[in-house]
């Protein structure tokens, strides 16, 4: 029986320098079984990568990490058990790529016992109780930017105190083009029923998302249909804040754009790996998820086919719950937050002019380009230095 106080040992190499085709190592051969992306793309969370030069790397990943990715030989109970498994144990893939010829090699996959679990934190390195004994929040205002996409009156003019215009970006229903669905015409959710003696998860007095399965399929989020500029997210270092509480056990599916992840203690579907959870005590607990763990989950996060990134579509913040009847999401306050000071000088963003004489035009990713005719985030250099220029 492989427990918790197991690792798993494999190493891989590649000398794909150009190619870097990500590979994929699953336990088992279904997509609830966990799976690792190795690599720096892919539409699958990337676990980690190794450089491509020909040189073995070895990873040493703890069972209470790879559980976060999905199960271990998940049909095992009809494949024989564990103790007589028929199906395939062990799966490798690439992942999708634009490159042929690539090739990787990969040695020596077996699991080692150290008899000591390995220290885990029972709701996640992203988990914070969102309130203290007296009711005051953890979280400081002073010093950040926001983009807002669900909040509350107070905490929203708690975002100003620095000034007005750090609310970058406003997602919030009603406001210009964007909205909040519940899928399916209003039928995958019932309305939540809140209890007047319960603050938020700031300590105020207002409400917030709650909603309850039905016993079909769930899901519910907000987009903006006209599409929505979101190159602001390349600068700085970007976090998404939420907070959840409930009573139940149910395990959420939580997105942004074409990312997604499970908050709760199992995961919610494939590519959706466990972020964090938190105690079903009817306390708010608040989550801080850094944009470069967000991005990693799916690299695609901004397909063409729905506006790009500077003129995103699809959907912004989503939420799944499952099939269950009368299980329960309760969100408050979702929205991305950055340290002013992590833009740095070339970063202040300017809005393009028509008299821009540039010695070189770079798009976001360091290509040269001939000129800003597409909508997006450029790199400017000019006889005065470098800037950063947004095309609308």
């Amino acid at each position: 029986m492989i427990d918790d106080s197991y690792y798993l040992h494999l190493s891989l190499r590649s000398d794909a320098a150009v190619g870097h085709v990500p590979i994929m190592v699953r336990l088992g051969s279904k997509d609830e079984d966990a799976a690792l992306v190795f690599g720096k793309y892919s539409d699958k969370p990337i676990f980690a990568d190794f450089n491509r030069d020909g040189e073995w790397y070895s990873f040493d990943i703890p069972v209470t990490e790879l559980k976060k990715y999905g199960a271990l030989w998940n049909e095992a109970p009809q494949m024989g058990g564990l103790e007589a498994y028929t199906d395939y144990a062990l799966c490798f893939y690439t992942m999708p790529t634009f490159y042929t010829g690539s090739s990787f090699s990969i040695d020596n996959v077996f699991f080692y016992k150290t008899y000591q679990t390995p220290e885990t934190s029972e709701l996640g390195e992203y988990t914070t109780k969102s309130l203290d004994a007296d009711g005051k929040s953890y979280f400081d205002f002073a010093g950040k930017d926001f983009i807002i996409f669900s909040t509350n009156g107070s905490v929203t003019e708690k975002m100003k105190q620095d000034d007005t215009e750090s609310i970058l970006l406003d997602c919030r229903d009603g406001v210009g083009g964007n909205k909040f669905n519940n899928w399916a015409d209003g039928n995958t959710y019932m309305p939540g029923t809140q209890s007047g003696s319960i603050s938020d998860s700031f300590g105020g007095d207002e409400g917030w998302i709650d909603l309850v399965t039905n016993g079909g399929w769930t899901g519910a989020g907000f987009i903006n249909n006209d599409g929505v500029d979101l190159t602001l997210l390349d600068e700085g270092n970007w976090h998404l804040h939420f907070a959840m509480r409930g009573t139940d056990a149910c395990n959420h599916q939580i997105g942004f754009a074409e990312s997604k992840f499970t908050i709760g203690t199992t995961i919610f579907g494939n590519g959706a790996p466990v972020l964090g959870n938190y105690r079903r005590d009817g306390e708010w607990y608040s989550f801080d998820i850094p944009f470069s763990v967000i991005r990693s989950l799916n690299t695609n996060l901004f397909p063409d086919n729905n506006g790009g990134q500077a003129s995103y579509r699809g959907n912004l913040i989503w939420f799944m719950s499952g099939g269950g009847y009368g299980d329960e999401i309760q969100l408050d306050n979702i929205f991305m937050w950055r340290d002013k000071n992590s833009v740095s000088a070339i970063e202040n963003v300017k809005t393009a002019g028509h008299n821009v004489l540039s010695a070189g035009i770079f798009d976001i990713a360091g290509r040269k380009v001939s000129g800003m005719s597409r909508p997006g985030l450029y790199i400017v250099r000019t006889a005065d230095g470098v800037k950063k220029v947004v095309v609308k």
